[in-house]
Formats: structure tokens, sequence, C-alpha cells
């Protein structure tokens, strides 16, 4: 059995607390004068492995011992170290010796999570969304944003990203955005459909098979010029590459540089190795490490300049 990153049949924690956290910001880039060409494939020079590969301590944990569903899609790290997962059963908290099931209203799984800057973690699941807010006791129960959503827009589906802005919370499900902010439901729909999302500086993007690549502005999807051909990108991961350029990964035509007009083409060491890989997910360690879940090859690590820092999958 093969290890999933995004659709894990066991939880993986690396290094306690790297992978556990929100996606922190890229940290400044080099003036433009010393940033490094990307990565250019050569025939005669082999790639090296990465120094610092097999260094992180890894424990893995079957679904035995976490006590709920093998398959989980979204983790997240509060302020007290206690890590939330996504799961099939709901939401599992995990402080480091005891795993406990957050059951959701509809006992559905749980797709996406995010936390704000109150600290407060919010859940996007099938057919429902919501928060975890401790009772009486100080344990953490799931309260749940459905009944808030207008009756004409109450037909979604999997809230398949969760995002924690300055403007509100985004609920992100292919027939909508849903905005939770002052106590109320903002419904924002697409002319179709929408793929899944990234979030970068704060705001959204996302593809649109009409459009290509948008970012969400307002309650408007602003259609962003030269980017039509990732109208059919489903699982687009997107980064900040540096102060004028976007990073964008695809499922199969690689990695491409966005400048605000036009896609350019960036070659990396693992344009291979992704062909069948599958990108799924992705965020930006402290250190600027681009990390990428995949479903069908564990989890890959890139550097600024597209070389292969690590592969972690079954095997290690």
């Amino acid at each position: 059995m093969r290890l999933r990153a995004a659709s894990l049949t066991a939880v993986v924690f690396l290094s306690a607390t790297a992978f556990g956290q929100q996606p922190a910001p890229s940290p400044t880039p080099p003036p433009a004068t010393r940033t490094p060409e990307p990565f250019a494939a050569s025939a005669s020079s082999p790639t090296a492995r990465h120094p610092e590969e097999g260094r992180p301590f890894i424990r893995t944990y079957a679904p035995l011992d976490v006590n709920a569903a093998g398959q989980n899609w979204s983790i997240v790290q509060d302020r007290r170290g206690v890590i939330y997962v996504g799961s099939q059963s709901g939401v599992i908290e995990f402080d480091g010796v005891d795993w406990r099931l957050i059951e959701t209203k509809t006992l559905a799984t749980v797709r996406s999570l995010a936390i704000d800057d109150a600290g407060v973690i919010y859940a996007g699941a099938q057919l429902d969304f919501g928060y975890l807010t401790p009772d009486a006791s100080g344990t953490m129960t799931y309260q749940s944003l459905a009944d808030k959503v207008p009756q004409d827009a109450r037909g979604f589906t999997d809230v398949w990203r969760t995002w924690a802005t300055k403007s509100g919370v985004l609920f992100q499900t292919e027939q909508a955005v849903y905005r939770w902010a002052n106590g109320a439901i903002t419904v924002i729909r697409p002319p179709s459909r929408l793929n899944r999302s990234s979030l970068v500086d704060g705001q959204m993007y996302v593809t649109l098979p009409e459009t290509g690549l948008n970012v969400l502005d307002g309650d408007t999807f602003k259609p962003l010029p030269g980017t039509e051909s990732l109208g059919s990108e489903v699982y687009p991961i997107i980064y900040r590459y540096d102060d004028q350029r976007l990073l964008i990964g695809t499922r199969f035509n690689g990695f491409f540089l966005y400048d605000g007009v036009a896609l350019t083409r960036f070659r990396t060491e693992l344009d291979a190795f992704l062909t069948s890989a599958s990108l799924y997910k992705g965020i930006v360690l402290a250190d600027g490490t681009y990390v990428m879940a995949t479903t069908n090859a564990g989890l890959v690590m890139m550097d600024h300049q597209g070389r292969r820092v690590m592969v972690i999958d079954r095997a290690q």
C-alpha cells in the first residue's frame, strides 16, 4: 500500500511542527541580479542528492492508532501545538499523546481546515461547514454554519478549500464560494464551476473553465490575462515566487511563472517525476521551501531554483 499525501491511509508528521502549521509567507527574495536561474536539466550533470535528504524524524500513525477513518485531507496546528486533522470521520484532535474525534453535524468527511488570526479553527466538510468551539468544560466541539446559508444556495457538495482571510473566512466548493464575515454568509457564484483554489498573500486564486486563472476581488472573480490555458487545470498549486511573479504547478505540464501578463515555463528537477505523481495541494515552509502533496507519490519538496530537496513516500 502506497502512502498518499492528499488522502493518507495514515497520518504522517515530519519534525512535529513544520507541516502542522498554516502556510508561512515566502521570505523576501534576493535582489533580481542575484536570483539564480531556474533549473535546467543537463544530461551530462546527473541530479545530486540533497545533503539534508533523510534528516527529518518521521513517525507514522496507522488508522488503528488514531481510532478514526484512514483517509485524511487537511491538517493544521494551533498556537498550543495541538494538531487537527480533517478526516473521513470528522476532525481529529491530537495533543501529542491522545487522539480524539470531533464529530461534525452530519458525520461527514472534512476536506479542509483553516485557522484565523484569533485562533478559531474552521472546517469545510461534505454538505456542511463550520468551526470548532470549546464547550463549558473546555472540550472542542463542532458548530455548523449551514443554517446561515441562504436557502437558494444550499445545494453545494464538498467544501474543498477553506481559507481564513482579512475579509472573512472563505469556504470554496465547486458551486460557489461562501464568505463568512460579520455574522453572515455571502455567496459568490462562478459562471459555471470552480476548480480548486489557492491562497497567496491573503488573496484567493482559482481557475475557471471559461477564463483560466482568476483572483477573487471583493465579490467578483477577476480573470488574469494570459492564463486562459489554465482553465482545464482542476488542481493548480499556486505560490508567491518573488515580488512580481507567481509560481504555478500543474498536474501534467509542470511549473510556470506568471508575471501578470504571460505564463513562462519554469523547468525543475521534478518535472518528469511529477508527470505521474498528480499534484494536489501545496504550502511554503518558513525557509521558503515549496512543499507539494500528491495523490500518487507522497510528499515532494523543492527549493526556489526548482531543485529537488526530497521526496517522502511509503518507502521512507
